[in-house]
């Protein structure tokens, strides 16, 4: 058998075996071998089971094809991790000298936020003024938030504005 021309023509290994259709994603490895295919070349790949039909037979080459270990899943951000972002943005916010009718709903809802995930701890709600008293985690100092009242369409924007933070 000469050498096939088009060796850049090979396709990816196959999901199935060639031989009896066994499923051969889950395999790490598995025989493969190159045939001529109509003056072309083409790639056979079998499971295990099927290794004596895989020598047999003519073919140009035969190897064990062996499969990349699937990427292992992003590792989700740990809730000190999310909880610090939280802070960063909340003090960025916090520490505008006139901050807007937005970044006031962003703010009580930040408060909010933190205090799920940790970063702070609800003391008191004033009665005179619904002010509410968040004492920080990290720096023990108390943290003042004014309460806001939200309309569903200010609590959607807000919300959308955070998304990003989550």
């Amino acid at each position: 058998m000469s050498p096939p021309e088009h060796i850049e023509a090979l396709k990816r290994p196959a999901q199935v075996c060639a031989v009896c259709g066994a499923p051969l994603e889950s395999l790490a490895k598995h025989p493969s071998r190159l045939v001529e295919d109509g003056g072309g070349a083409a790639r056979q790949d079998f499971c295990p089971a099927c290794q004596a039909e895989a020598r047999a037979g003519e073919y140009h080459s035969r190897w064990v094809a062996l499969r990349p270990a699937p990427a292992p899943p992003p590792r989700r951000e740990t809730r000190k991790a999310q909880a610090a972002r939280l802070r960063d943005e909340f003090y960025r916010l916090a520490d505008q000298p006139e901050p807007s009718e937005d970044d006031r709903d962003s703010l009580y809802l930040l408060a909010h936020l933190l205090m799920k995930t940790g970063g702070f701890r609800w003391r008191e709600t004033r009665p005179d003024d619904g002010t509410l008293v968040f004492e920080d985690q990290t720096t023990k100092q108390m943290v003042e938030v004014p309460t806001v009242p939200l309309d569903p369409a200010r609590l959607t924007a807000a919300q959308a504005r955070l998304s990003e933070l989550l």
